[in-house]
């Protein structure tokens, strides 16, 4: 819905339209919406326009970049949305009789940007990633991020997609170095956490936000399917060395290979040996014989 950001008679009109993603949340604002002949953009927008005394040819979109600008004000919007930080419950609330009372405290409002609506979780609410909070904190939330300038920026899929490849491609290289199996192990818990630590530097830090949940199923799949391939050669090289040598050697030098199959070389050692050479008298009568 569009309504006006102020009274009848105030200077602009501000949307007011939120949108839930899949998770049931509102994270973003669309830049602008176009109803008929005119385009609305979200009500945060017109009152920081408001707030900066821009005049209204001042506020607009660069396309080519993805900005928003308000005056000397640049918003970033790459993909059309208004990505928002939120704070959680940050905002002070006043109540609108105390208002009309005059029984705010001094200065409460003074050089404020003062958002009016329903806080009373009864009646408007949306979801949000701290729960379920008043509809009128997520225009707050986006006139504060305008402000300070700290929009949050949604990583392109190109990016998540090469974040989770590498992640992956890990997890296939460390299995195949052929270290022991609580290595392997190890070495994917470290990638893992290290691919969930990235990213929340990246948000943190930056103002990045990345798929997490990609590279984490994709690190994860990786090595379950590294895992598996890893037992099944390890059992069908041990049953083609019993296989080979089994007619030629002991038992028990049968299974000191099948543990150790480095064993398995031509290279040879050098060693110091005892060698005792024996004979038996009438030997070799006794074998014609």
């Amino acid at each position: 819905c569009v309504q006006r950001a102020v009274q009848p008679g105030g200077g602009a009109s501000g949307l007011l339209t939120a949108y839930t993603d899949s998770t049931g949340s509102v994270r973003d604002l669309p830049v602008g919406l176009r109803l008929g002949p005119s385009v609305f953009v979200p009500l945060g927008i017109q009152l920081v326009a408001e707030h900066d005394a821009v005049n209204r040819s001042a506020v607009s979109f660069v396309g080519t970049n993805g900005t928003i600008h308000i005056g000397e004000r640049v918003v970033d919007a790459a993909d059309g949305h208004l990505w928002l930080n939120y704070r959680g419950a940050d905002f002070p609330t006043y109540s609108v009789l105390d208002l009309v009372e005059g029984t705010l405290p001094p200065g409460a409002l003074q050089n404020k940007i003062a958002v009016f609506g329903y806080t009373n979780l009864a009646q408007d609410t949306v979801g949000t990633p701290f729960g379920r909070r008043p509809g009128v904190e997520v225009h707050a939330t986006a006139v504060d991020n305008i402000l300070r300038g700290d929009l949050l920026r949604r990583a392109s899929p190109g990016w998540d997609a090469l974040f989770s490849w590498v992640s992956g491609l890990l997890i296939a290289l460390l299995f195949l170095r052929g270290r022991a199996m609580a290595l392997h192990l190890a070495g994917s818990a470290v990638i893992v956490l290290g691919a969930a630590g990235v990213a929340t530097w990246a948000f943190t830090q930056h103002g990045l936000w990345t798929a997490l949940v990609g590279p984490v199923v994709v690190a994860s799949a990786s090595s379950v399917a590294c895992l598996a391939a890893a037992y099944l050669q390890t059992g069908m090289q041990r049953m083609r060395l019993r296989s080979a040598f089994a007619h030629y050697l002991s038992d028990d030098l049968v299974e000191a290979l099948v543990a150790d199959p480095t064993l398995l070389s031509l290279k040879g050692e050098r060693r110091e040996l005892t060698v005792l050479f024996t004979d038996i008298r009438e030997f070799t009568n006794f074998s014609e014989r």
